[in-house]
């Protein structure tokens, strides 16, 4: 009786370090997407502040601007890359 109680708490032990192990890398993926999301949208502005636009505006006025547009531009992307399943539940 003693070695399956033993055995539970070592199971769920590593249940628990398992758990732990993928918490970190979730957060690590976030950080950096993050962190690639400020620079990208930063190297964008740096490149696109100058350039006027045909209406006599620039596309990027403000580092704000070029994070708007890194935000929306990852998420259609994340978007497109996701497949349609509408599809495959046509009601005849």
């Amino acid at each position: 009786m003693q070695a399956k109680t033993l055995v539970a708490t070592k199971h769920s032990r590593n249940r628990q370090t398992g758990f732990v192990v993928v918490l970190q890398e979730l957060i690590t993926t976030l950080y950096i997407g993050f962190l690639g999301l400020i620079f990208s949208s930063y190297f964008v502005y740096l490149a696109e502040k100058d350039s006027v636009a045909d209406y006599g505006r620039t596309d990027f006025s403000s580092y704000a601007d070029a994070l708007w547009w890194g935000v929306v531009s990852a998420h259609l992307s994340a978007r497109m890359a996701l497949p349609d399943i509408s599809e495959k539940f046509i009601i005849y």
